[in-house]
């Protein structure tokens, strides 16, 4: 029998070829097998993302924005592109905070680290250290950051919907018109208003950080998007707030709404004040008392007018010469606030433009409403000939 023999230098090159695939072995199943993972968690900063979580070997750790409420919604074939991430024994580094951490037992029994109560994954697209192709992928997953303020999360009922880093959901409040609150004293119990000193959202073009905005200062200062001040529910009245993915505080005395970036209208519940200046009521005689209308998205007041027919318009003239009055007004209708039916909204077409209808009536902008919230068509032509939109108008007539 023959032995080979190898020199001093062979032997040397062999385990060092060995130990580069058992590294390279190594490397692959810390990244892609959950079963085996270091614990370590620190902060990388990324060329164009900026600070994000990564593992022990550099790998970068994602959130599903469907798992607000803490369990995962990731399983079976998505779990061949997104798997779980889980460290029975988590280190974080510097700047991460352990109590941050939790471990959840998945409903495929299998154990799940969770960060800020949103579980975490790996992503199979990322192939080396420092990768994050999977940000923004169907605008549902995104790369685990410490500092996120809002999170835009996809919600089974009420689809995209505005949340705070932990996935508690915010509201808008429908007296609001103004772009100031209207919420006080004990309101605020129920109510607690949402601030943060920084606006930090998932990348992906849903969110723009330009939409959202401040009133008040110091221990009042809020948050506000497009406009609309943000707020908590709490459901016991005790300002505790409800816990993540909860929307007990949707169309609560039917006017708090899911705070969204996608409502095709909105409603508005104010006192109705005339171009004449004077205040009216919902059944158009003056005095005092609040109306719960239909707006835009953007807050700006609909109306319709008592001599069109349904589905006629009969103020629009051909050339559009008195549009500038009240400008015709339409939208596709995709989500609308609880109380509103899509199947009562339609279209006509005016002179080769498209107009909304609600139950049949034609709808319109007032032009002198200058500011959002501005009520004053319902004086125009006497009370009442031009009047808001609420849920309780009658059909238009044939």
């Amino acid at each position: 029998m023959k032995f080979m023999h190898f020199s001093t230098s062979s032997v040397r090159s062999l385990f060092a070829v060995f130990g580069a695939v058992l590294l390279a072995f190594s490397f692959n199943r810390c990244s892609d097998d959950d079963s085996v993972n270091p614990g370590v968690v620190s902060i990388s900063t990324h060329a164009t993302l900026g600070e994000i979580l990564v593992d022990g070997n550099g790998k970068t750790l994602y959130v599903f924005t469907k798992d607000v409420g803490g369990q995962s919604q990731c399983a079976d074939n998505c779990l061949a592109a997104w798997p779980v991430y889980y460290a029975a024994d988590l280190k974080p580094q510097a700047g991460i905070d352990l109590a941050d951490f939790a471990t959840i037992t998945r409903n495929d029994g299998r154990m799940q680290t969770t960060y800020k109560g949103w579980p975490l994954y790996y992503y199979v697209g990322d192939k080396a250290k420092g990768d994050a192709t999977g940000e923004a992928l169907d605008n549902e997953w995104f790369v685990a950051k410490t500092n996120y303020s809002i999170m835009l999360v996809s919600h089974a009922t009420y689809g995209n919907v505005l949340t705070d880093n932990q996935g508690r959901i915010l509201y808008f409040f429908a007296r609001d018109t103004k772009g100031t609150s209207n919420c006080t004293g004990g309101c605020l119990t129920r109510w607690p208003f949402f601030k943060t000193d920084q606006i930090v959202i998932p990348s992906g073009g849903l969110l723009n950080a330009a939409d959202f905005g401040s009133i008040g200062d110091g221990a009042t200062k809020q948050t506000t998007y497009k406009g609309r001040p943000l707020y908590y529910f709490s459901p016991d009245n005790n300002g505790s707030i409800e816990a993540a993915g909860q929307t007990g505080g949707e169309n609560f005395g039917t006017i708090w709404f899911v705070a969204k970036p996608d409502y095709s209208l909105m409603v508005a519940n104010a006192q109705l004040v005339g171009l004449d200046g004077k205040n009216y009521t919902s059944a158009y005689v003056e005095g005092t008392g609040v109306t719960r209308y239909f707006t835009d998205a953007a807050g700006r007041t609909l109306y319709l007018f008592t001599n069109d027919k349904k589905s006629t318009n009969t103020f629009t003239n051909s050339t559009f010469s008195n549009d500038a009055n009240w400008p015709i007004f339409h939208t596709q209708i995709t989500r609308l606030p609880s109380g509103m039916s899509a199947s009562d909204f339609g279209t006509i077409t005016v002179f080769g433009r498209s107009q909304l209808t609600y139950k049949g009536w034609p709808l319109y902008y007032f032009g002198q409403d200058a500011a959002k919230g501005d009520t004053k068509g319902v004086s125009v032509g006497g009370p009442g000939k031009w009047p808001v939109i609420t849920t309780a108008t009658a059909e238009a007539p044939l």
